[in-house]
């Protein structure tokens, strides 16, 4: 009886914890995967200018654009058009390179729903949070 009790304990709780992920899944949208695309495009950019500079990332990201690892669409990218000006899309850490340690955030961003950043590494994270009013 208690094996029965247990066994049934143990199925509701994995449902639930199933619900709970599909539910997480469902949570991010279409828009949610081109942030996250956007991201990894940039971090890929990053990667090859350092490959061709030493290891070393730009002072900027502007310098992807000038040293042609992102082409004149890749502007889009980098910024966004807010109340007729451009302003970045992202914020980015200069002064570190393909070396620094892997965890070390390199772009990061905030929308009204969620932050996202880019790590040395290649991991891309993207996290709901509710704003308090």
């Amino acid at each position: 009886m208690k094996k029965r009790i247990l066994t049934y304990s143990l199925v509701v709780v994995i449902v639930l914890v199933t619900l709970q992920t599909i539910t997480n899944i469902e949570s991010y949208s279409r828009s949610d995967g081109v942030v996250i695309n956007e991201l990894k495009q940039v971090k890929t950019a990053l990667d090859l200018y350092s490959l061709d500079y030493g290891g070393r990332y730009p002072d900027s990201l502007d310098e992807l654009l000038s040293a042609e690892v992102l082409s004149e669409g890749g502007c889009s990218l980098l910024y966004e058009q807010v109340e007729g000006k451009e302003v970045p899309r992202f914020t980015y850490v200069k002064g570190l390179t393909n070396t620094s340690e892997g965890e070390t955030v390199i772009l990061y961003g905030v929308s009204d729903e969620y932050y996202y950043c880019a790590r040395v590494n290649g991991v891309v994270e993207l996290s709901r949070y509710k704003l308090e009013h």
